[in-house]
């Protein structure tokens, strides 16, 4: 993929392309790098695959899918089947959650699983090519129905019968001028209509090429077409190339496929391809087993010290986890006294704590004896001062006033009010004493207890505070080394189980692969157990085989796959030119629009008409390398009011060109919805009843499309 992209890089640097062209490249380009961004190209993976048909070397197969898939019919691909390896494919169409192949090979009725590689980025680089090799020519029916050129002819004057007027006026337009437009929604009759035009063109002896987006509307018009002409198709002039979507169809007329043409003109090429490409299949399982024995081979001769290196591991795994069990253990037993050791460390702090403050209080209860003492000289002091003015009042109370005046004595009520201050202070020395004498008392019962719980400490552990909290302090230490050194032993144990473990798994799944073991889920022993199985099973396998001898059926099974290969590709170059003449013999040929640009032998001829059905739904620049074929006229049919082309690309020039379709660009649908459409647009819009009812995938589309009405 890298080198075709330099390869495209190189060719859009040397080739200018003119004027439109280059934009169609640019476009491509882009949807190339979104593609590959999004990953488009990667395997897909397929299940329940129901062969729905086969012939000869065309076989169709029915798979489910998970998801649905934007890929167009006749994209080229490869299957991937389990023990049959890559095979050639063919998409034929995808419905919803259902994908229909085609392969080279019988697989069986049924395939449980298996993977589709499909690269749009092949595709859309094929498209490059062929519009880069378009920048020299002319191409006046691809210009017309981009409205770059004048449409031109009248209409011929016809009626077919059994067609209603609008479909006659789409007949009459198609067989006179050199561009026609064809709208219709679901049910109107367009595939109809393209049968009865084909079968016209055919009976004026003008060659057409009708192609379609999808494998299922090349089937429905082709087989339109065949219904009109009857016998005329027997001699090979009107061709389906490709794989049809369902073979039912064409059961009453195999002389419509290419391959039926093929077939009768090279029966021993395609009898002898069918045969390579079978023995092609048994040789490619062939050096797939040999491969598997030699990989056996290769892992017996040193499986043996692996598995016993395995084996220490081992034993060494369960010596950790064993040492890891032991620390937890003593962790645990160490866990049990953790609660009691922080008690007596509490019980220490506090006896600490009352140790200061024995020494607090025994300094509180000296001030306070002091203090007592103090006091108490106050009391004498104060008594005495009492007593003295106590007397003085009697004396002044027992005097008249001559007697106090001429002895200095106090009146008696100044001296009772002195009396009663010395009282008073009297008494509030008492109520001081009192205090300091209670306060005491309540630190001598303070500093009893105090030295009750120290001493009952001392009693209980014959050790001073800072001892016991010394040997908390070297149990606490203890135990985060144990706790440390248990979390460290488990972590190592782990990762030791991990590791092998991982490495035993992985031996496992290879033994899986080589068909040696089955699945494994428990632990490594179980799986060490598994292997040394498997082993035994490797040295069964391999015990009459040599590695020299194994090799060399592998180098000869491969060099006879490269001479298959080889023939193969020489019988495909001989088919290739049979289908070529056959091709340019026929008068109509009706493929899918991603078949008509990917062959060179639809791309070398001319056509005097092409019909583009389903061009709301293409990509215009494959529309516009298709009508590049036409030499007279090109008709477009499609219906613009359903879904558009899908793109991935966000770049403005990929919306233009791939997100629009061939209507829009042509001025149709603005002209339709104006009501002043040009003389070689037709509508049919005359619905007739359904064979089936739509699908839900339909109806959704059919929503979406009245939204963009």
């Amino acid at each position: 993929m890298r080198a075709f992209m330099q390869t495209a890089a190189l060719t859009s640097e040397s080739l200018p392309l003119r004027g439109v062209l280059d934009e169609f490249r640019t476009a491509l380009r882009e949807e190339i790098l979104a593609a590959q961004r999004s990953s488009s190209s990667n395997a897909v993976q397929l299940k329940n695959g129901r062969r729905i048909a086969g012939a000869d070397a065309s076989f169709q197969y029915a798979f489910a899918v998970d998801s649905i898939l934007n890929v167009p019919g006749d994209a080229p691909g490869h299957l991937i089947v389990p023990e049959k390896g890559r095979v050639p494919t063919t998409m034929i169409s995808t419905e919803g959650l259902t994908i229909t192949i085609s392969v080279g090979i019988d697989l069986g009725s049924f395939v449980p699983s298996a993977r589709v590689e499909i690269d749009l980025t092949f595709l859309l680089g094929k498209l490059i090519e062929r519009v880069e090799a378009l920048n020299a020519k002319s191409n006046c029916a691809g210009d017309r129905i981009l409205g770059f050129a004048a449409v031109s002819g009248a209409p011929e004057l016809l009626s077919v019968k059994g067609f209603n007027p609008e479909q006659n006026d789409a007949i009459a337009s198609s067989l006179g001028r050199d561009t026609t437009f064809i709208w219709g929604p679901p049910g109107t009759g367009k595939t109809t209509t393209i049968g009865a035009i084909a079968a016209e063109l055919f009976k004026r002896h003008r060659s057409v090429l009708l192609v379609s987006h999808t494998n299922i509307a090349v089937d429905g018009a082709l087989l339109r077409i065949a219904e009109r002409l009857g016998d005329e198709t027997k001699d090979g002039s009107v061709l389906r190339v490709g794989v049809p979507k369902d073979n039912k169809g064409f059961e009453a007329k195999p002389e419509l496929l290419l391959a039926t043409n093929v077939e009768k003109r090279s029966a021993e090429l395609t009898a002898r391809s069918s045969t390579l490409e079978q023995e092609r299949i048994e040789k490619t399982g062939e050096s797939l087993n040999v491969q598997r024995l030699i990989a056996i081979y290769e892992w017996a001769t040193e499986a043996a010290s692996d598995l016993d290196r395995a084996s220490i591991n081992l034993d060494s795994v369960q010596s950790l986890e064993a040492g890891a069990r032991e620390s937890r253990a003593a962790f645990e037993n160490l866990r049990k006294d953790e609660s009691r050791w922080r008690g007596i460390a509490n019980e220490a702090v506090l006896v600490k704590q009352l140790a200061l403050d024995v020494n607090g209080v025994r300094a509180l209860l000296a001030t306070n004896t002091q203090t007592a003492a103090d006091i108490n000289q106050k009391v004498v002091a104060a008594e005495k001062h009492l007593t003295e003015a106590e007397r003085l009042y009697t004396r002044s109370a027992a005097a008249n006033g001559l007697t106090r005046l001429w002895k200095g004595l106090p009146k008696p009520e100044q001296q009772q009010a002195i009396v009663n201050s010395r009282r008073s202070d009297l008494v509030s020395i008492w109520r001081e004493r009192s205090r300091v004498i209670e306060e005491s008392k309540r630190l001598q019962i303070r500093l009893a207890d105090a030295l009750r719980r120290i001493e009952a400490f001392r009693t209980t552990h014959r050790f001073s505070p800072d001892e016991v909290l010394a040997w908390c302090f070297a149990f606490d230490q203890q135990l985060r080394k144990s706790k440390d050194e248990t979390e460290l032993s488990e972590r190592a144990a782990r990762e030791a189980r991990a590791t092998l473990d991982f490495s035993l798994r992985g031996w496992v799944k290879a033994l899986r692969v080589l068909g040696l073991a089955e699945d494994c889920d428990g632990g490594a022993g179980n799986m060490l157990a598994v292997l040394r199985n498997g082993y035994d099973k490797a040295r069964t396998e391999v015990s009459n085989r040599s590695l020299d001898e194994l090799r060399q059926t592998r180098d000869n099974v491969d060099e006879r796959l490269r001479q298959i290969a080889g023939e193969i590709d020489t019988i495909n170059d001989q088919l290739k030119r049979v289908e070529q003449i056959i091709i340019s013999e026929a008068r109509v040929i009706a493929t899918t629009l991603t078949r008509a640009y990917l062959r060179d032998t639809i791309q070398s001829r001319r056509f005097d008409t092409v019909i583009l059905n389903e061009a709301s739904m293409a990509p215009i620049p494959a529309l516009w390398v298709a009508a590049s074929l036409a030499d007279r006229n090109v008709i477009a049919v499609g219906d613009f009011k359903q879904l558009p082309p899908i793109v991935q690309s966000k770049h403005e020039v990929a919306l233009k060109w791939l997100g629009q379709d061939v209507f829009d660009i042509a001025g149709m649908t603005s002209a339709h919805k104006q009501r002043c459409p040009p003389p070689h647009f037709v509508a049919l819009k005359e619905q007739h009843l359904r064979r089936r009812s739509y699908s839900k995938r339909t109806r959704a589309r059919a929503r979406v499309s009245r939204g963009r009405q």
